[in-house]
């Protein structure tokens, strides 16, 4: 049997330690024999931590903490050191104005880059070499600009490649569309364009195409067509998603009509007792159901005086109605702000925007008769598609060019999607024997902005890579009312009052939360409402 083990340790190394260290205890207070630095002023722990840094808090707690100076609360002693806040990535009613004004004072120095001339002698490499310091200088000059004046300008294309696609389009076009987004028209319209594209040739017409004109209503449509005849532009209203909707619906009927046909002649195949006199019989039965449906129409063309009266009685009821609607109108004009406003009223109206083609929303074979009205008609002999009528599109990227193809084509010829830039080249589309499409790449033309959330909410900037959101939010919140706002999204808001010194306009924060609460987006691991992603989700309703 095995001798258990002891479970003391017990040996000569633990003697020996104990016997090193005997003696050596901590000095008790008041022991004169030891010098201690130990101030009492905090934990043990704390006092001898290196500090090379302070904030300015600390450094004013620090320096009254060496002063000896005291402090202590004074209740009810309030005093309010400043009561007025600005968002620092929005610019306030004055600063604003202001920069708007220097917008028009330089609006002509935005230019877009030139082709420099060339001819039959000039070489490849002359030609690249005289476009790259071409293009050197333009970039040069907007920088320049931008410093001098102090002015924001947005992201605009630095890629050659992309401007020489531009150039020649501009080039092998009779017509230039450019299209621009109908909430901003402005904004997307580049006048530097249409004066590049008479000084190419005098002959080449420019069109204004306002895609996603069903957004606007017919008030606004016609203050906007007042502005262009004013200032002598061709334009008209269209919209990509409209025409691309009739289009479906009509795919359908056609689809429908033709499995109902499909389906009578197999029903007809599959019918062994069908037999040639019998199918006399029918055609007989056929033929004398026609006459007695003639005859009935002939018997209802006629009216009675009876009929008559209902007619008067219709006529002034329809009246009554149209009285009502143009007063039920006249209120909606007055009051623009009430949330049961949506771009979805233009089916509403549509009899009333046909007296006034100005403000008519075309379809697209209305736009292409205007194509074929406005291109025009420029002989070449040198040209070996001379005879060809070619029309080029062009605008910012993500405004429908590749939909408004689309939507003349009748079907899905070119790639589109919702990320600015999908088209990488240009393209053409034979549209007719005598009329060719020619699809220009996105380009972002440089252009004035106030801040950087101003090109979040027209789109120029990508959503998806935002950092900073709330000049953005704080812009919807003053373009839109808070009752709209509300009633979209089914919230409440909270916002301070004038008399509690809020402006009484909705901010970034307030907006958000009220969103991320109602949606139930918050950040992990923390609770708090996740204004982020709420950013995201708004302004993707707010550009989309």
């Amino acid at each position: 049997m095995a001798i258990p083990k002891s479970k003391k340790n017990v040996g000569l190394g633990q003697a020996i330690i104990k016997a090193r260290f005997k003696g050596r205890s901590r000095p008790r207070d008041g022991d004169e024999r030891l010098h201690s630095a130990d101030v009492e002023d905090g934990a043990s722990w704390t006092r001898l931590q290196s500090v090379t840094q302070e904030g300015d808090l600390e450094s004013f707690l620090s320096t009254a903490a060496l002063a000896g100076t005291e402090f202590t609360a004074e209740k009810l002693n309030i005093k309010v050191v400043s009561n007025h806040y600005e968002n620092p990535f929005m610019l306030s009613a004055d600063k604003e104005k202001e920069t708007l004004a220097k917008h028009t004072e330089f609006k002509s120095e935005l230019t877009v880059p030139r082709r420099p001339h060339w001819d039959e002698t000039t070489t490849g490499p002359e030609l690249q070499r005289m476009e790259r310091n071409s293009f050197l200088d333009w970039r040069r000059n907007l920088a320049t600009l931008a410093e001098r004046e102090n002015l924001l300008l947005t992201p605009f294309e630095r890629n050659i490649e992309v401007w020489r696609q531009l150039w020649r389009v501009i080039e092998r076009s009779h017509l230039i569309v450019q299209i621009v987004d109908a909430r901003n028209p402005l904004f997307f319209r580049s006048t530097d364009l249409e004066t590049y594209v008479t000084e190419v040739d005098p002959r080449k017409r420019n069109l204004l195409l306002i895609n996603k004109a069903d957004y606007l209503t017919v008030k606004q449509r016609k203050r906007w067509a007042d502005y262009f005849d004013k200032e002598g532009i061709r334009y008209t209203f269209f919209s990509a998603a409209l025409a691309k909707e009739r289009q479906e619906k009509e795919q359908a009927e056609r689809d429908r009509l033709e499995a109902l046909a499909q389906e009578l002649a197999e029903m007809r195949a599959n019918d062994s007792d069908y037999t040639e006199g019998e199918e006399e019989e029918e055609e007989e039965e056929e033929e004398e159901e026609e006459e007695e449906v003639k005859e009935t129409k002939t018997e209802a063309a006629t009216p009675t005086p009876a009929a008559k009266a209902k007619e008067v009685e219709k006529g002034q009821d329809a009246e009554e109605e149209t009285e009502s609607e143009e007063e039920s109108e006249s209120e909606d004009d007055e009051d623009e702000d009430k949330p049961n406003k949506t771009h979805s009223h233009w089916k509403a109206i549509k009899e009333t925007e046909k007296d006034d083609e100005r403000t008519r929303i075309r379809d697209t074979k209305d736009l292409y008769e205007l194509l074929v009205q406005e291109a025009p008609i420029i002989n070449d002999p040198r040209n070996p598609l001379n005879g060809i009528t070619s029309i080029g599109l062009v605008g910012y990227p993500n405004v429908g060019k590749s939909s408004t193809i689309n939507a003349l084509l009748g079907e899905h010829a070119v790639s589109v999607s919702a990320t600015p830039g999908k088209t990488k080249h240009f393209q053409t589309i034979h549209l007719t024997p005598k009329m060719i499409l020619c699809d220009c790449p996105g380009l972002v033309f440089p252009s004035f902005a106030t801040t950087q959330g101003d090109m979040v909410c027209n789109g120029v900037l990508p959503i998806d890579q935002l950092r900073e959101f709330t000049g953005s939010v704080g812009l919807i919140g003053k373009r839109v009312p808070k009752e709209v706002l509300e009633a979209i999204y089914g919230i409440r808001i909270a916002v301070l009052s004038e008399e509690e010194g809020g402006s009484g306009l909705p901010t970034a924060e307030e907006f958000l939360i009220a969103y991320a609460v109602a949606r139930g987006f918050t950040k992990a691991g923390q609770g708090n409402p996740d204004e982020s992603r709420a950013a995201r989700y708004i302004l993707k309703d707010y550009v989309n």
